[in-house]
């Protein structure tokens, strides 16, 4: 049975992208079938794999609108274990069509529910807002992983999706679990330290939480149209995410998931 891990912030600009996608190429590097959804507009997550969108394949716009069916959408990134979907533009139309869609909340949900064992992660790269579209993302997914920069508004944005996730706990009869904060692009300053132990302090024992170093080649790498795990693989940042990807498969065993 898949884990399907929504990657949310609020605030942009936190590396939620980069997280999402480098998290994923190693999860499928490790074995595991892994499911990555593109559901910003903007479509960095398709940028950074090299995906073209104006190639005319199916996105997560028709999966959301249900105009073609989840096979239709995926393509196989790195087979046989990383598949994608891409999005683009067309996804802002989304939130517009489904305003008078009954259970417009659940769109994705089901959707994703006719992947019947597929996969063993699904990740969901949600967009810096708590709109529809990331509505859809919380109500399909199992859990969310946070990733923050050691600064005020970052951790603002944590609040609120903190807070969100209660709301659809007990609206939608959910059980969404906090299970990563991902402190990103660390640059090893004692202030920072003493911000991201400060930040710890107040967490539930139960939250993971990683450090990813900062890393200029992990940065640049989506312009070179790759994952930065594959741009730079003997990097430091790289093996940070190899370990989360190996705390992720570790924590789904517990669960039995």
């Amino acid at each position: 049975m898949a884990e399907t891990l929504a990657v949310i912030n609020r605030k942009g600009g936190v590396g939620k992208t980069t997280c999402a996608v480098n998290i994923a190429v190693c999860l499928a590097a490790a074995g595991k079938r892994v499911l990555l959804v593109d559901m910003d507009p903007q479509g960095n997550a398709t940028t950074t794999l090299g995906v073209r969108k104006d190639r005319g394949l199916g996105t997560s716009y028709h999966l959301l609108t249900g105009s073609k069916t989840l096979a239709s959408v995926v393509m196989a990134i790195y087979p046989p274990s990383f598949h994608f979907i891409m999005a683009d533009s067309d996804l802002v139309g989304a939130e517009i069509e489904l305003v008078n869609q009954k259970e417009r909340e659940r769109m994705l949900q089901r959707a994703l529910g006719s992947q019947d064992g597929a996969y063993d992660f699904i990740f969901l790269d949600c967009p810096p807002s708590l709109g529809l579209l990331t509505l859809n993302a919380l109500v399909a997914c199992d859990g969310v992983i946070v990733p923050v920069q050691c600064e005020f508004f970052s951790i603002e944005g944590f609040v609120q999706t903190r807070d969100t996730i209660q709301r659809i706990n007990r609206n939608f009869d959910k059980t969404i679990t906090l299970d990563g904060i991902l402190f990103n692009m660390f640059d090893g300053s004692e202030e920072k330290r003493t911000f991201i132990r400060e930040f710890q302090s107040r967490l539930d024992a139960s939250v993971s939480t990683w450090i990813i170093h900062y890393d200029n080649q992990v940065n640049i790498a989506p312009s070179h149209l790759k994952p930065g795990v594959c741009y730079n693989p003997w990097g430091h940042a790289t093996q940070q995410f190899q370990e989360i990807a190996l705390d992720l498969i570790r924590t789904k065993r517990k669960r039995g998931v």
